[in-house]
């Protein structure tokens, strides 16, 4: 396996995403603080809005528990957000100069490296994220003993979700395809938007790195609450996410390419979506 030469076309896409060349484009007035702390929150409007009409959707037809329905359907609202997030990165680079795949940096001559590390990612950031989950959600129920300790998670997690979930049932090709979208573009898109796009034009435009990587895990983290059932799993869900977008931000920090990232992003989004598609499919 060669070293990329300084002439390879994948070694130039990435460097366009640099922090130096930002620093350029932000010296050169093509970047401000506006479009990188919109698309840092635009994400959860988006999915509060399709919420939103979900309920009134739930609610005109007829079903039990409208609100609790229109809670379980951010998964399947994630293709048009996603949609919506690389119409307006292609927009957003296009005025850079840049093209929109200059945001991830790939490269063949690195593939295998970046799936390596990608797993890697897995354990680095999956163990402080399940760790905030549990002493979160152990802080809020206060349990006893250990069947409280259960007892507390369901009440946080689940709530009476399953009864909301029992009362639709929604066509498998629309199973298939959300399952589909969630697995394959969302980790793309997301480390597209948060990390390639939002935390080193903030990093350049406040010269702290820090700023970048914090408020991208706070945009990161307040994304996923609404994945959450309850009040209390809304807290527990930002505090886990705050927690793994800030160590993804790190990450992404010392190799200023997203391949990896995508790697481990894939593999927690396939986990939470093709396997449960699969064991209902298996009955």
């Amino acid at each position: 396996m060669g070293v990329p030469s300084e002439a390879d076309p994948a070694v130039l896409d990435a460097a366009a995403n640099a922090p130096e060349r930002i620093g350029d484009r932000v010296r050169g007035g093509s970047i401000g603080w506006g479009a990188p702390l919109l698309m840092a929150f635009l994400r959860l409007p988006l999915i509060a809005v399709g919420i939103g009409l979900a309920y009134v959707f739930f609610a005109l037809g007829g079903y039990a528990e409208p609100f609790l329905l229109s809670l379980t359907t951010p998964t399947f609202l994630m293709l048009l957000v996603n949609l919506i997030s690389l119409a307006l990165l292609a927009r957003l680079t296009a005025r850079e100069g840049i093209r929109l795949r200059d945001l991830i940096g790939f490269d063949r001559a690195l593939f295998g490296r970046d799936v390596g590390l990608g797993l890697l990612w897995l354990v680095v950031l999956n163990v402080p994220f399940v760790v905030a989950i549990m002493l979160t959600t152990v802080a809020l129920t206060r349990p006893a003993d250990a069947q409280a300790v259960g007892e507390g998670f369901e009440q946080v997690f689940a709530g009476r979700a399953d009864q909301a979930l029992a009362a639709v049932e929604f066509p498998l090709w629309w199973a298939i395809l959300t399952v589909a979208s969630f697995s394959l573009l969302n980790p793309v898109v997301e480390e597209m938007h948060y990390r390639g796009y939002v935390q080193p034009r903030l990093a350049a435009l406040s010269g702290r790195s820090w700023v970048g990587v914090g408020v991208t895990a706070v945009g990161f983290a307040a994304q996923h609450i609404t994945y959450a059932y309850t009040g209390a799993a809304m807290l527990v869900y930002f505090v886990a996410f705050l927690v793994w977008g800030t160590g993804a931000g790190l990450i992404y920090r010392w190799q200023r390419r997203l391949p990896s990232l995508i790697v481990t992003h894939f593999v927690v989004n396939a986990s939470f979506g093709v396997l449960p598609l699969v064991l209902v499919l298996a009955g």
